[in-house]
């Protein structure tokens, strides 16, 4: 498979340096390589805005720009291509100036035979590649943070809201239950045992969605690992059977007949008991479900 072509262009405005380079470069056989040379930085701006480059051998003593202001002009229309910096032995302090400023490498004049410049060339073409590649990947990382970062605030504005509204729903709810339960609770006769549990089932998955709500608006605390627990002391025979009421309609529904036997009245435990709720109704539920 052939190499495919290095298209180069040398900025020199001394007709033996520039001469030399084209004759090394012919030296080099294992470069398949196209040359145009110019004299000027201003004519280098017009043939990178004309035609494909893909390397750039800049000398850092123009006509019309000098030193590492040489680098900084060549970048400002260059950016995305390897320059290689020609200097001479008296500002090799001001070549490695220039690399730091930006350009990929350079050499000293008379001391640069065929196979050091090839291998100037292709390490600074593929290391400018890499540099472009880190920085697209950057730049892309960037903007999908950022639209992730949009997305989870537009998620938690639509949770507020949508927070807030259920938030108030279920208060009203609770407070019909309330206020019926004290209504029957100040009758003469005793209000049915059936009647009371239903409102203190209403009651209870008030508070199982208010709690769900407010779990809603705690994602990003749960996805940091603070989820809050709020522990106190419950008996497991009143946990379990707060939980079995709560989901007594949809089994009979079904024409499920649940049971009650636990031995545990006396047992207390140190729970969330909103969670616990939770839990036990979550999978009551998915039992009658499935």
């Amino acid at each position: 498979m052939a190499e495919s072509l290095v298209r180069i262009l040398l900025v020199e405005d001394n007709p033996g340096d520039a001469r030399l380079i084209r004759e090394t470069l012919r030296e080099a056989t294992s470069l398949r390589f196209e040359l145009c040379h110019v004299e000027r930085l201003g004519d280098a701006r017009d043939h990178c805005d004309r035609q494909a480059v893909d390397v750039v051998l800049l000398d850092l003593s123009l006509s019309d720009a000098r030193g590492l202001d040489t680098v900084s002009q060549c970048l400002s229309f260059a950016a995305e291509l390897p320059i290689i910096v020609l200097t001479g032995l008296d500002d090799e302090r001001v070549a490695v100036q220039a690399v730091q400023a930006g350009a990929q490498d350079y050499l000293v004049k008379g001391q640069v035979d065929s196979t050091l410049l090839v291998r100037s060339i292709r390490y600074a073409v593929e290391r400018k590649r890499l540099d472009l590649e880190r920085s697209q990947l950057l730049t892309r990382e960037r903007e999908v943070r950022a639209a992730a970062e949009a997305a989870v605030a537009a998620r938690d504005e639509v949770l507020r809201v949508v927070s807030h509204d259920l938030g108030n729903s279920l208060s009203a709810v609770k407070i019909h239950a309330v206020v019926l339960g004290r209504v029957l609770s100040q009758r003469e006769e005793e209000p049915e045992h059936e009647l009371s549990t239903r409102i203190e089932a209403i009651k209870d998955l008030v508070t199982q969605m208010h709690r769900l709500r407010q779990d809603l608006l705690d994602i990003a605390s749960i996805d940091a690992g603070r989820l809050s627990v709020e522990t106190g002391a419950h008996a497991v025979g009143a946990l379990v059977e707060s939980a079995v009421a709560t989901i007594w309609d949809r089994a009979t529904e079904k024409s499920i007949r649940l049971e009650v036997a636990t031995d545990s009245n006396d047992l207390i435990v140190q729970a969330d008991r909103g969670r616990v709720l939770q839990v036990l109704g979550n999978l009551l539920g998915n039992a009658i479900k499935f």
